[in-house]
């Protein structure tokens, strides 16, 4: 299992030991469900570290293309970070940080607040399923 929080202190290292992993979680669950189920649960400073470090990883890249981890990061932005060239390759964005530290710290808490809020959606609902499945069976009894 991916545990991010935990390495963030040698991320490099686990995520090029772990790369496989990482890149078939994300093509598994998408940007959406990777943040939410390994994201959100670091802090402002950690999770500026990681998107630091996938930054960094497609920047050393010799070939630019669209994949799992540049929709990740684009997820974590907030914004596309790729542009297509005239020769129809790709280039990261010149501008992909324009914003400063607490402006993405303000992004990041703000992303975290929606999964939140999502997360606590989706158990309000299930219980209100339980509640209506659980009275159709006292009235069939």
């Amino acid at each position: 299992m991916i545990n991010i929080k935990e390495n963030i202190d040698h991320i490099r290292v686990y995520y090029y030991s772990n790369e496989h992993l990482f890149k078939s979680e994300l093509i598994k669950i998408g940007s959406y469900e990777f943040y939410d189920k390994y994201l959100c649960n670091l802090t402002p400073r950690e999770y500026l570290d990681f998107l630091q470090f996938l930054i960094d990883d497609i920047s050393e890249r010799k070939t630019i293309i669209p994949d799992e981890t540049t929709s990740l990061i684009s997820y974590m932005l907030g914004k596309e970070i790729l542009t297509k060239q005239e020769d129809n390759s790709f280039a990261i964005s010149e501008n992909i940080f324009t914003e400063n530290y607490q402006d993405l710290t303000k992004k990041f808490i703000t992303l975290n607040n929606i999964h939140t809020a999502k997360r606590e959606k989706n158990i309000i609902e299930s219980k209100i399923h339980n509640r209506k499945v659980l009275n159709k069976i006292k009235k069939r009894l």
